[in-house]
Parts: C-alpha cells; structure tokens; sequence
C-alpha cells in the first residue's frame, strides 16, 4: 500500500474533531438535528481550515445508514464509499477544471436523477470563484429551487469574487484562520500517536510557519519527519524553516533599549551570514516587540503570549528596562518600516537603517518631570522684548564732547541768532520711550547714556508685557506670521495705538501693510491692550518732517541755529570756537545721519583770506 502523507491520514471525519471551527461545526449539528437542512451551503476561509472536510462530514452526515445523523458511523457503505470518493451520490466538482457553461449544463440534466442507492444527491464544487460568469448564470435557477433530494456545497478561498446573486442564494459560513496554540495541541497529539520525538518549541514554530493552516502544518510535520527521522531536535526545524534563535531577538531588544546600534548591527550580520531569510525574521521581530509591551502592561502575559512561563518571565525582565510608551514607539517605528524591509531590493539595509534609528530614539522623560519643568518655566520673569541698538560712535571725532553728551541736548529750541544752520534731513533716535513726545529738535543719545529714572522701567516693563502678550496670541493662530513678527527690530506702545517699525521696502514691511494681515493683526492688538488701541506699521527711516522756518520762510534744521532774516542758507556755519562746534547738536546729527566723520576744522577768517 502507497504511503498516505498525514495531511490526508489525519484529516477530520466527525464534526467533533475539526479543530477551531466549533461554531459552524455546531451549527451544522443543530440543523441536522432539527431538520433545518438549508439546499445550498458556501464555505468561505483560507485555505487547510477544513472547508472540504467539512463538506465531506455533511454529505456522510446526511447519506448515513443511521441519519440524517450529525455523527456519522464512518463504518456504513455509504460513510466508506463517500470517505475513500467512489460514491455515486456526492460528486466532488473541481471549479477550475470545469468554468464553462456546457458543464453547468450537464450539471442541471442530472440533477434531475434520483439519488441511489444514497438519501441525497450532494455536489461539492471546489474552489467555486473559478467559474465563468455565464457559468454562475446558467446556474442560477437550479440552485434557486433545486430538487428536494439535492444539496449544493461550495468551497472558496475568495468569496468576493462570488456573484451576489449566487451568494444570496447560499447558507455563508466563514471559517477562521485556527489559531497556532491549537495547531500546536494537535500536532502533539499526531506526534504522539506516529511516535514522534518533538519539543514544544519545534512544535510551535511549525504551527507558527502554518499560519493558521492545520493541512500546511501537517504537511510542515510530514517533511520534518522525512528530514530528521523519529526525533526533531529544534537545531533542526530552525534551520528548515530559515528562522532565528529566541536569543537573536532578545541579544536586539535589548542593544535597542540600551542604545547600542552596534550590537544591533553585530546581531543582524550573524542572522544574515546564517541564511536567514529577513523577511520572516523581520515580522518575528515586530512580534519580539510587540511581546514585549504586552509584558510591559500586564502582570502575566504567559496566556495572553500562548508561550511558556519561563520565556514571558524573561520578556517580563527584559521590559522593565523600559517604558510602555517607549516600546510602544519602538514597535511603531518598527512596523513602518515595513516597505523598507519587505518590500525593497535591499531588505537588509532597510532593517539596519532602523535598527539604528531606534538605537538613537531617547526616552521621554515621564509626565510628571514634564510638568514640573513647565511650572518652573512659569515662574521665571519674561525676556524683555528686543530693540534695536543704538548706533555705533564714529571714529574720529574727537573733542571733550564726543565721549559722552546731556540726553537733553539740543531738546530746548536752536543755537543763539547769526549762526547759519546746514540744510539735512536729521534721523530720529529709536531708543525713545514710547510715550515721549517727539521734540522739534531731537537729539541722538550716546551709547554710554544713564539708566532710566525708575518710572520709565515700569513704563518699559509694561510695554514688554504688551508685546509678549500680541506675539503669543498670534503664534497661537498664526505660528508662521508670529515668526515673522520676531523680526521687528522695534515696537512703538502708546496708549491709542501699537506701532511696529520696519525697514522701508523689506518684505516684513509690505507683508504687514496688506488689508487683510494689517486688519487681523489690529483685531489682536485690540483684544491684548485694549479696544480702542489701533495698529500701525511704519518705516524706520520717516520721511523728514516739516522743516523749520526761519523769519522769511526759509528752511533750517533743528539743532542747527537759524541765520537771521536775509542771510544765505548756502554758507558756511560759524561758532566762536572749535570745541562749540564739534559739541554743536546740529554738527552731530548731520555726522550721526550720514555715518561721517570730520576731517578738518577751518576758521572763516582763513578762509576769506584765501
């Protein structure tokens, strides 16, 4: 007698010995029973669940000398006829031989014959999304109202490539991938009975390689036997199913939880040099991680892991390095990269590019530090708001007056009468106080001026609130324009409005001039300080205001003393000494304008003589 391989040795002949599909095996029970035997049936599943056997089980079930039974005797003629297929009453159709509408045709002409010596005549179509679509329509009447001694099975791994009108017409039962816990209880039981020598962790990578197939896995079992003999040792399976010891993955995890990419790359060169293949290590070892959260989590993750205590006590150690939100990031990081690894020509640069990545991911600190930090950053005073610096002093000018001048300087009208003033615009100093008002003849300060007055600092403090107040509001709606806003060299808080100074024709300065940011910006501006406060934008360089007059209308410059009536505006200015004309105010914001510096002193008398 030929060898018969365990898949077809050990397949299921009673409802009750099908693993992992109680739910339709009770179901079919109770119909039977009940005599609720709907005419048409599609089982739908992946393929080794039993879809076959169970479709073998229901024609014994319902031919059986003693049924219609939901437990078959397996000893009848019509059990033993049907069980080794030479029985006249159930036909077994292959769905990918026969897709034409002439075999459909012959189907519905003998459909019509009696069943003999059996009670019921069963066709069993395999792999019934194979048919033609004129197929499933020459079949739709017959399987609408068949004769009452037919039954029609079908078995399909792709029910959604079914008609809709051929499963409307059908009793669907789903059958599930079988779980490898219960692979592994039958595999023991099969080695036990065939006299096999395995380990349970044999066993249960050859139920995990199954992937919820118990044909695939007694296949699996068959060629490990024809491999090793009588005893499997676990070197064995290892190197048949290309897969990597357990302490592969923990020697990862744990230079990845220690942020040694090194060891993560050592590791991954031996794996390669041992023939592995990286893409079931790959998907191992987002299990490895995803274990260990789960260990992180619970108190004993043994049943909910299916392994032995002794390998979730050691998940259990190894995840106490860490914590459940970082491995939980390492997992996700993980199984990102899955179109790195799976899907590219070089997987193993894909694996070692994030290895290394999470090797260098740090911790987060935990919430409660978090907090902490925040509520000492809470208590500091704010940064005061940025201005911009006052100008340089200019080399060369030296006299007494140059290293330091009175902040009130040239504040207090012009120089006496009969002094010509010079014809230039004067640049205003930036470092006023806001609410200053501006004087007719403004005088730059010095760079060694003296801190203010303790009225101006609450003044400043109170400005610098205002400011930090509007950019925080906008970087709460606006993060890009509050970026923006932080390139204003100098804010302007009065008490009617808010000013922002910016040099004229930059980019800030036309982008906060538009209707619509000027307006939203205003709208800020009124919720911060106040609802009558406005918001203006203006250039750090004004236009000169309106000169200042003489007695005959002619134009002269503040802090330049003003010729009388009749004088000419085109010559040169006289003072009683050098000294008075280096310390001039007119002098300094002519010099301080056009970044200057004085070169020669000469007297009026020298002059006309020459």
């Amino acid at each position: 007698m030929s060898y018969l391989v365990l898949a077809r040795k050990w397949r299921p002949l009673t409802f009750d010995q099908m693993v992992g599909q109680e739910f339709i095996s009770r179901t079919l029970r109770n119909a039977i029973e009940s005599g609720r035997v709907a005419h048409a049936f599609l089982f739908t599943g992946p393929r080794g669940v039993g879809k076959t056997s169970a479709a073998r089980i229901l024609a014994k079930s319902l031919n059986c000398e003693q049924g219609p039974t939901p437990d078959p005797c397996n000893r009848c003629v019509y059990c033993l006829e049907i069980m080794e297929s030479r029985s006249l009453d159930v036909y077994e159709i292959d769905g990918a031989s026969n897709t034409s509408v002439d075999d459909v045709r012959e189907l519905r002409e003998n459909v019509r014959y009696l069943p003999r010596p059996g009670k019921k005549r069963i066709y069993i179509i395999d792999e019934v999304h194979m048919l033609s679509k004129s197929a499933f329509n020459a079949l739709l009447k017959t399987l609408e109202e068949p004769p009452d001694h037919v039954v029609f099975i079908f078995a399909t791994t792709e029910p959604q490539k079914v008609p809709e009108t051929i499963q409307s017409r059908c009793q669907r039962y789903d059958f599930r991938r079988i779980p490898a816990s219960r692979i592994g209880e039958r595999l023991r039981e099969i080695a036990a009975v065939e006299g096999i020598e395995a380990g349970e962790a044999s066993l249960a990578w050859i139920a995990k390689a199954a992937d919820g197939s118990m044909r695939d896995a007694l296949s699996l079992l068959d060629q490990m036997i024809s491999y090793c003999g009588r005893r499997i040792p676990d070197e064995a399976v290892q190197e048949m199913l290309g897969l990597a010891g357990r302490e592969v993955f923990f020697r990862i995890s744990d230079a990845v939880l220690s942020q040694n990419p090194a060891g993560c790359i050592e590791a991954l060169e031996e794996i390669y040099r041992a023939g592995c293949d990286l893409g079931p290590f790959y998907q191992d070892l987002v299990e490895h991680f995803r274990n260990l959260l789960v260990a992180s989590l619970l108190e004993d993750p043994a049943p909910f892991l299916q392994m032995g205590d002794g390998e979730a006590a050691d998940l259990k150690k190894q995840a106490s390095k860490s914590t459940p939100e970082d491995l939980r990031r390492l997992l996700s990081l993980l199984i990102r990269a899955e179109k790195d690894v799976l899907k590219s020509s070089m997987p193993r640069v894909g694996l070692e590019a994030t290895l290394v990545k999470m090797a260098h991911l740090s911790n987060l600190e935990p919430l409660p530090a978090l907090l902490e930090r925040v509520l000492k950053l809470e208590e500091r005073p704010a940064p005061p708001v940025k201005e911009r610096p006052p100008l340089p002093p200019q080399a060369g000018t030296a006299g007494p007056g140059s290293r330091q001048r009175p902040a009130s300087s040239g504040s207090k009208g012009s120089e006496a009468p009969g002094k010509t003033s010079l014809s230039a615009p004067v640049r205003p100093s930036k470092a006023r106080p806001p609410s200053a008002e501006p004087s007719s003849c403004p005088a730059p300060k010095a760079k060694t001026e003296p801190p203010p007055a303790a009225p101006a600092a609450t003044q400043s403090k109170g400005k610098d609130d205002a400011i930090r107040a509007i950019l925080e509001a906008v970087s709460r709606e606006r993060a890009g324009l509050a970026a923006q806003l932080e390139a204003v060299e100098h804010w302007d808080v009065a008490p009617a409005r808010v000013t922002a100074l910016c040099p004229s024709g930059s980019f800030l300065f036309e982008k906060l001039r538009q209707p619509e940011i000027r307006g939203w910006l205003e709208g800020v501006v009124k919720r911060c300080v106040g609802p009558s406060v406005a918001f203006e934008v203006r250039t750090l360089n004004p236009p000169p205001s309106e000169p200042v007059l003489a007695e005959d209308g002619q134009p002269g410059l503040p802090g330049i003393p003003r010729p009388p009536v009749g004088k000419n505006l085109s010559g040169p200015v006289s003072f009683p000494t050098e000294e008075e004309a280096l310390n001039s105010p007119g002098v300094r914001n002519v010099q301080e304008l056009f970044r200057g510096k004085i070169r020669e002193i000469r007297s009026l008398s020298a002059a006309k003589e020459e």
